[in-house]
């Protein structure tokens, strides 16, 4: 029934980062249900929301006409390593259809997560985009399968630059950390680009 969702950080109360995830919704409409009159989500948010004063997961799932709310308390996800992971899967849009994503983590430990590569290329996470650290920059893959929110916006705020990021490439770096709209740079765990491995 609701194709796309969105998780927006709201944290102490303030929404963050609503102008792109509204853009991205805007894009998703659009795209899909040309014609239709999109979500506005300053309206939506739940008052809930507003009250808390920790950070929540507001999840916005939605169609071309209805949409469901649900907020959450934000659990921070820790991993003990990462898997370089080749795959061709297309996930342009932030769909609720991740069975084909979410099928790569088959068979490994709940607290191992995959680097998926895709054309010889890093892209993203099951569920983040990355942002790698080589001593004077933060760098995330140009190519990623989502262009997530808090990328958008670390890359409008000169935070992190752009380049393409190749596994035999990722000697050039430290450390790394996963990014999305529940993590900014300084949320975010950092992890040493040592417990990046090849998957068996």
């Amino acid at each position: 029934m609701f194709p796309f969702f969105e998780s927006i950080a709201i944290v102490h109360g303030n929404v963050r980062n609503l102008q792109y995830h509204q853009q991205r919704v805007f894009d998703t409409i659009e795209h899909f249900f040309p014609g239709n009159t999109p979500l506005h989500l300053e309206d939506l948010i739940p008052k809930s929301c507003k009250l808390s004063a920790n950070r929540v997961k507001w999840k916005l799932q939605y169609s071309s006409a209805q949409h469901f709310s649900q907020v959450q308390i934000y659990l921070q996800l820790i991993h003990s390593h990462f898997v370089l992971t080749n795959c061709g899967l297309s996930y342009p849009f932030k769909s609720t259809r991740r069975d084909e994503l979410n099928s790569l983590k088959d068979g490994l430990a709940k607290d191992v997560e995959v680097i998926i590569v895709k054309n010889g290329e890093i892209t993203d996470t099951s569920y983040s985009n990355l942002a790698f650290w080589d001593g004077n920059h933060w760098y995330t893959p140009s190519k990623p399968l989502l262009k997530g929110t808090m990328r958008a916006q670390l890359l409008d705020a000169g935070k992190v630059r752009e380049c393409i990021i190749t596994p035999s490439g990722l000697s050039k770096y430290s450390h790394f950390k996963c990014i999305n709209a529940m993590n900014n740079l300084e949320e975010a765990p950092i992890y040493s680009i040592q417990s990046i491995r090849s998957r068996k």
